[in-house]
């Protein structure tokens, strides 16, 4: 190596440019060594702490999807409100409970098989489901809900109860599209016949089965204690005089609407000698203010124009 400021050979120095270049290439690969740095030299502490997981939802055709949680809160199922159909004047009526995710079927059964609340036995409804039944397992395939109870279910008490029971479930199952008939299970084993009176259960039963146990007025929307907004809708079915039947709102003792409607609708499997149709009726009514209302569903009778078969609901009308 030369001392600064010594003298050498002209033919062996660099001319100024190149020098200039090669400081610059230096340096440049001294910023890209830096920028490629091994794991080894990053400080831990220095590490992203949040991380993604996946979340697996399995469909009900066993097929099994992943998505990608961005929120603490996408873990939260949705929730979805279902019927639990009870015994009110000694037939089906439905109640609301509600559903988490998509185990809707699930969660209608437990919430029959819960009974009903405070509030709703003070408006009549009751149940003939034994006391301690129990959801052992539930499969729906091909359009049948197989439900598997606990051996409770079979310890019953009269051909009305036991007729009663077995409605319920159907009517609470039956509710879903994907569902058209039901087949009995008990503890694990088919249940082919119930109770002492002897009742079949050998093959899938449907509603029609059981139309029955059906009130002449069944409103499946809304149900008791919903709040709802105007216009309101009414949805269910009518088994009555010329499918017409009556539609009363009363707010503060008022009677804000009372005109008749008539139910038209009517599936293409519903057996001809099954005199039920389906309704789905909207009504506009003024009302002073939002708050408590009672929705009153009556038929007038033929013979002598008094109010029969009739449906009251307490609803909370919030607009």
């Amino acid at each position: 190596m030369t001392a600064h400021g010594a003298s050498t050979p002209a033919r062996r120095q660099p001319g100024r440019a190149r020098t200039v270049r090669m400081i610059a290439a230096l340096l440049a690969l001294a910023v890209v060594a830096a920028a490629c740095g091994t794991d080894d030299d990053t400080d831990p502490d220095d590490e992203p702490t949040t991380t993604t997981e996946p979340t697996t939802t399995t469909t009900a055709d066993d097929t099994t999807t992943t998505t990608e949680a961005t929120d603490d809160n996408d873990d939260e199922a949705a929730l979805t409100e279902v019927r639990a159909y009870l015994v009110r004047d000694e037939a089906v009526a439905p109640v609301a409970r509600v559903a988490e995710g998509q185990e809707t079927g699930a969660a209608a059964m437990e919430g029959l098989l819960d009974g009903p609340t405070a509030e709703e036995q003070a408006l009549g409804f009751g149940t003939a489901v034994p006391e301690g039944t129990t959801l052992l397992d539930l499969d729906i395939a091909d359009g049948i809900a197989t439900v598997d109870l606990s051996a409770d279910f079979a310890d019953t008490a009269g051909s009305a109860t036991v007729q009663a029971q077995v409605a319920q479930v159907v009517f609470t199952l039956t509710q879903f599209p994907t569902v058209d008939a039901v087949v009995f299970w008990v503890d694990g084993a088919p249940l082919e016949v119930l109770g002492g009176e002897g009742l079949l259960l050998d093959e899938p039963q449907t509603r029609y089965d059981w139309e029955d146990l059906a009130p002449a007025i069944l409103v499946e929307s809304p149900l008791p204690f919903a709040e709802e907004s105007l216009p309101l809708r009414i949805v269910g079915s009518a088994s009555t005089f010329e499918a017409t039947f009556q539609i009363r709102v009363v707010v503060d003792d008022d009677v804000v609407h009372d005109d008749f409607a008539t139910a038209t609708g009517r599936p293409d499997d519903r057996p001809d000698e099954i005199f039920r149709n389906d309704f789905d009726v909207t009504i506009d009514v003024e009302i002073p203010g939002p708050g408590p209302a009672t929705l009153v569903l009556y038929e007038l009778s033929a013979r002598d124009g008094s109010e029969i078969n009739t449906v009251e609901l307490p609803i909370t009308i919030d607009d």
